[in-house]
């Protein structure tokens, strides 16, 4: 006959007991894990983050030149004249004028990183060389394709070295190969001068057309399919500002001009839709997310559309400003 099994809590007695005894005796017990043990953690900024560094996150990879008056953020969206009256003698009549192209010097370009990555300033206040960033950019996936890199969103040393050439070439500062938003921003532009026959988006017509793409931030103005005013940068509408989308035309223009609503320069203004306007800012454009629904641009390329436009010209605003 078969021998009987023992009972559940005998077996269990006895296994206790047998576990016991090596322990008494000072042996060990080679205990199998539940699971398998955790990969060991790579070594601190040894490895590519697997998220893109937020855009609101970073700072600007260089400490800032001193600042002139009314080199800032100018929050705009002016408002129409008051009952009607002309813009232009009301815009006298307050005496709102603008400083002029005194405080318009062109701006470096400093690209924004993450706060750890930022080129300090030394006793010589020279900014010290900034080493390869290793963190994924905003931009990355975007910035890859441009370079014709694997476009896999991911930073790697391959990346870090082809992109911090790319800024070192431009003149961005620091040259860290990190793909922020100056980086995409001038290869957006930088591509759209080269490819103007790429440009796409806008109507094509007889009479001259300010198109003004959200989605590459950028205004150029064509005449029968052909560009007759190079595409430039803009700062267009923050989240909960955004700049009207569809075709307007240009209502009035304002030379001079001062927000009613802010209290901020807005030269060369021609609106457009309401209190949004086409102007010039005296600050730096890729200095914040976005305006208060105005489509600016930098003081110089006001000017020279200011020349080009007149009342009743048509806008044309399409597309989707990108918050990564």
């Amino acid at each position: 006959m078969p021998t009987p099994r023992p009972a559940r809590g005998l077996r269990a007695a006895v296994l206790a007991v047998a576990t016991a005894v090596p322990l008494l005796l000072g042996a060990t017990v080679p205990v199998a894990p539940a699971t398998a043990p955790p990969a060991p953690m790579p070594a601190t900024g040894s490895a590519p983050a697997a998220r893109p560094v937020p855009e609101d996150a970073l700072v600007p990879g260089q400490p800032p030149a001193p600042t002139r008056p009314y080199q800032r953020g100018t929050p705009d969206q002016g408002a129409y004249p008051p009952n009607g009256a002309p813009a232009e003698r009301d815009a006298r009549r307050d005496g709102a004028r603008t400083p002029g192209a005194a405080y318009a010097a062109p701006r470096a370009l400093v690209e924004y990183v993450p706060p750890g990555e930022r080129a300090r300033s030394g006793a010589t206040r020279k900014p010290r060389k900034a080493r390869c960033s290793r963190s994924t950019g905003p931009y990355q996936r975007k910035v890859e394709r441009y370079l014709k890199l694997r476009p896999d969103g991911r930073q790697s040393p391959s990346d870090c070295r082809a992109i911090r050439a790319y800024q070192a070439a431009v003149g961005i500062h620091p040259a860290n190969g990190f793909a922020g938003p100056v980086t995409w921003r001038v290869m957006t532009l930088r591509w759209a001068r080269k490819h103007p026959d790429r440009l796409h988006g806008c109507p094509r017509s007889r009479a001259r057309v300010v198109c003004v793409d959200l989605n590459r931030q950028l205004l150029w103005v064509a005449r029968n399919g052909r560009v007759v005013f190079a595409p430039v940068p803009t700062r267009t509408g923050r989240p909960g500002y955004p700049t009207r989308t569809g075709r307007h035309h240009v209502t009035h223009r304002v030379r001079h001009e001062r927000s009613r609503i802010y209290g901020s320069p807005m030269p060369f203004s021609q609106y457009f839709d309401g209190g949004q306007a086409i102007h010039g800012v005296y600050d730096d454009l890729y200095a914040t997310s976005g305006s208060h629904g105005c489509v600016n641009l930098e003081y110089q390329d006001a000017a020279r559309l200011w020349k080009l436009l007149r009342t009743g010209d048509r806008v044309h605003v399409w597309g989707r400003k990108p918050h990564p």
